[in-house]
């Protein structure tokens, strides 16, 4: 006895509602793979925001300890005592030096003459970091080169208050110290495989990096001529305190991260 098997409309029905359910799978498939991946996608992008919070964050505190020296170095006896003279003030700074490894440290006047325990002066009166320190504000400059010292230092500059309320400045305690102390932070900084760190100042110089030839080359970011797209994104974060965006650099799509280092002003 033979069967026979109905391959008429239920046949096909049964073919149709096969191929929907295959297709509803695949679809489902893809949308868990889509959802899945912007998900990837966000969590390397808040691990990487969280990173750059982090290092600026150590950068701060890194900024803050010279800080705290300087105020120790500025409310010092010796340095408020108006009948003391300079060359005396400069000895008692002389004995502090080498314990906070600084390369050189002086005392600069309302007018931006600076004394320097060497011997040579400086006149800074127009730099914004002495500026604010005039205005009574702790400061530090960007990683910049120093012609008395011939090498890159970073410059704190910590207001010397003639009266105890603080509100008139008669003198600033001026100290340079090693810029690799920023750069050095920076090197440890990795993320994923193609990940690094590095810091640019308001005028879009690279001031701190891993890489010390992209330091030295001075190349200015903003004004970057072989892309646009770098360009104004290096003005974006110059304007920004905080953001993630993209750019093109070299055909390449690059995602970056950044966070403003607030004790830098």
């Amino acid at each position: 006895m033979k069967f026979k098997f109905n391959t008429g409309i239920s046949g096909k029905l049964m073919s149709l509602v096969i191929g929907v359910v295959a297709l509803s799978c695949v679809s489902l498939t893809l949308i868990s793979y889509q959802l899945i991946k912007r998900n990837l996608i966000r969590n390397s992008l808040d691990l990487m925001h969280t990173i750059t919070e982090q290092t600026a964050s150590l950068i701060n505190s890194e900024i803050q300890k010279s800080f705290t020296m300087g105020e120790t170095l500025a409310q010092m006896p010796v340095i408020l005592d108006d009948n003391v003279d300079i060359q005396k003030k400069l000895a008692a700074l002389e004995k502090e030096k080498n314990h906070f490894g600084c390369l050189s440290i002086g005392i600069g006047d309302p007018e931006g003459k600076v004394i320097f325990l060497e011997g040579e002066t400086a006149d800074v009166p127009d730099e914004d970091f002495y500026k604010r320190a005039l205005s009574g504000e702790d400061s530090v400059s960007s990683p910049r080169h120093s012609g008395i010292l011939n090498e890159d230092v970073i410059t704190y500059a910590i207001p010397v208050f003639a009266d105890a309320e603080q509100k008139t400045v008669e003198s600033v305690i001026v100290f340079n110290m090693p810029d690799d102390e920023i750069s050095n932070l920076l090197k440890n900084v990795k993320f994923l495989n193609t990940g690094s760190a590095y810091m640019v100042n308001e005028e879009g110089i690279i001031t701190a990096n891993s890489d010390e030839s992209m330091i030295n080359s001075k190349v200015n970011l903003i004004n970057d001529t072989n892309s646009k797209s770098f360009a104004n994104f290096e003005k974006q974060m110059s304007s920004d305190d905080s953001g993630i965006g993209e750019y093109y650099y070299n055909g390449e799509k690059r995602i970056e991260s950044y966070e403003k280092i607030s004790n830098t002003g």
